[in-house]
């Protein structure tokens, strides 16, 4: 991360780092850095190493190997990992308030840290203000309901004021729009408050949201460490693309004729908006909501270059859409509306249109 670039300082660096567990390895990264006051969200399966990433990070887990370095300074033994606990705070996923009020736990962490009571009161007051509950400072924690307890842990977690924040997945288990609201508010904190962040989601728009830099693991490994678009729009491999929502990430061989460009892609020759090398093995990546799905006889009227007579194989009901998975001479994805599912008369078997733009279709 954060090659070559003088205006950052690496605040967190990580080399050689291994963690292993009973003689399984869980994890393996051999270089990662954090740059001061930038943003990391870290992304992956379930089960691929992010939290145990945090916690070393955080410094709440040695590795097993390798070192930690803080502000380029390694950090050995148990002394130092606790001298520089102090200027980090780790909010891991289950949200854990103390007995007392929401004000208490607010202020509680700046306090500890050495903070004078009228100080951290005034830090305290600001931030659930911030997070929206200020107007529950003096309820007991234990009337909270779930998104109310998770803005006053984000609200504490925010006014400890310390230079590096740890936090694992801050909008789990909030429905649709509380996340949203949730992780509007955690980005103008970052962007108002500059600190350095580590933040684990499994959500890509989160990771667009809150992200300078995201590292997406798999199986304890680091698969690809980039902005979260050049995730999206440059997938490293299959397993990168198909946590960025690329559902469609397919071998072919590229040609090209004269200032056209093609690839062959299982039984179908997809027109791509950029320049390949003729005879080129390739990957091609397609976004399920870049393909467009029509019925009729004909193919549709439309400027799109890709227009691809496909059949319905599976209708997959999600949060917001419906995900339509197709055989196309390959398998494709798309993405529509349920009410536009249902106006297409869209079920398992039938024959329908996939149209698809050339600048739609990457090629990697």
């Amino acid at each position: 991360m954060n090659h070559g670039t003088a205006r950052h300082v690496a605040r967190l660096r990580l080399e050689g780092v291994v963690v292993s567990v009973g003689g399984r390895r869980l994890l393996d990264v051999p270089s990662l850095e954090v740059a001061e006051n930038r943003t990391l969200v870290i992304m992956g399966e379930n089960g691929s190493g992010k939290t145990t990433l945090l916690r070393v990070l955080g410094l709440l887990q040695p590795p097993s190997s390798g070192r930690v370095l803080v502000d380029g300074v390694p950090i050995d033994g148990d002394r130092a990992r606790r001298r520089q606990r102090q200027r980090m705070l780790t909010q891991l996923q289950q949200t854990v308030l103390l007995d007392g009020t929401v004000r208490r736990n607010v202020a509680l962490p700046a306090r500890l840290r050495g903070e004078k009571a009228g100080s951290a009161g005034q830090g305290a007051q600001q931030w659930m203000t911030r997070f929206g509950v200020d107007h529950l400072a003096g309820r007991h924690v234990a009337g909270l309901s779930g998104g109310e307890a998770r803005r006053t842990a984000l609200a504490r977690a925010f006014a400890a004021n310390t230079p590096v924040l740890l936090l694992d997945e801050p909008s789990a288990g909030l429905d649709a729009p509380f996340r949203r609201q949730l992780i509007g508010m955690v980005r103008s904190a970052l962007r108002e408050h500059p600190r350095t962040a580590v933040i684990v989601t499994h959500d890509v728009s989160e990771a667009v949201a809150l992200a300078d830099e995201a590292v997406l693991l798999a199986a304890g490994r680091v698969q690809q460490v980039a902005p979260p678009m050049d995730l999206i729009s440059r997938p490293a491999n299959p397993s990168v693309a198909r946590l960025v929502g690329l559902d469609t990430f397919l071998p072919g061989r590229a040609e090209t004729s004269g200032d056209r460009n093609h690839v062959v892609v299982g039984q179908q020759r997809l027109a791509v908006g950029q320049a390949v090398p003729s005879a080129a093995n390739v990957h091609v990546a397609i976004r399920p909501e870049d393909v467009a799905l029509w019925v009729g006889e004909r193919p549709p009227a439309t400027s799109a270059q890709n227009r691809l007579s496909a059949r319905v194989t599976a209708l997959e009901p999600q949060e917001l859409v419906t995900v339509v998975r197709l055989d196309a001479g390959f398998p494709l994805s798309a993405t529509v509306l349920p009410s536009t599912a249902r106006q297409l008369g869209l079920v398992e078997g039938k024959r329908v249109w996939a149209t698809i733009k050339a600048t739609a279709v990457r090629v990697i």
